[in-house]
């Protein structure tokens, strides 16, 4: 793999010909600050993550050591659970707690409906998450909502069709 030296890291060529050439042009940020400003912050996260995984690396052994301990014997859901605890993999439950926010656009704060986050690359989930967001946006009657999902969903969705989700 072809590399080029950027802000002090060794980065690929066609990443760095990417952010200079395609994304970094309309952002007004000049090409060598943005690779110093990156290797700076890369550098100042690094001991952090080499802890994290070095973190990581000890509780996995921990784990790896209780299952082989207890190889062949049926599995105890709470030892296991006990086990995770202990060694802090688990964290106790926090409080209950509330949160308030602000500047929420209406389709958010004031419509009740699903909030899907879905992958675009299955239209099968896509479609469902359209459909749902729908039935609920157009009414805010639990009663129509309900009439309306018995009607079914939009024309145009619901004649979509794609290889995938045959």
């Amino acid at each position: 793999m072809d590399t080029v030296e950027a802000g002090g890291l060794s980065v690929a060529k066609a990443l760095y010909d990417f952010m200079n050439d395609e994304a970094l042009p309309e952002t007004g940020l000049a090409v060598e600050r943005f690779w110093d400003g990156l290797g700076a912050i890369i550098r100042g996260f690094a001991p952090r993550n080499r802890k994290l995984l070095d973190l990581r690396d000890t509780l996995q052994a921990r784990i790896d050591d209780f299952h082989r301990a207890r190889r062949g014997r049926p599995f105890d859901i709470a030892e296991y659970e006990r086990f995770l605890h202990d060694i802090e993999y688990l964290a106790p439950e926090p409080p209950d707690f509330s949160i308030r926010t602000a500047n929420v656009d209406d389709e958010i704060a004031h419509i009740a409906g699903p909030q899907l986050v879905v992958p675009l690359s299955n239209a099968r989930y896509a479609l469902n998450a359209a459909n749902a967001r729908w039935a609920r946006s157009t009414t805010r009657s639990t009663a129509r909502t309900r009439s309306r999902r018995m009607a079914g969903p939009p024309a145009a969705a619901a004649t979509t069709r794609c290889a995938a989700c045959a």
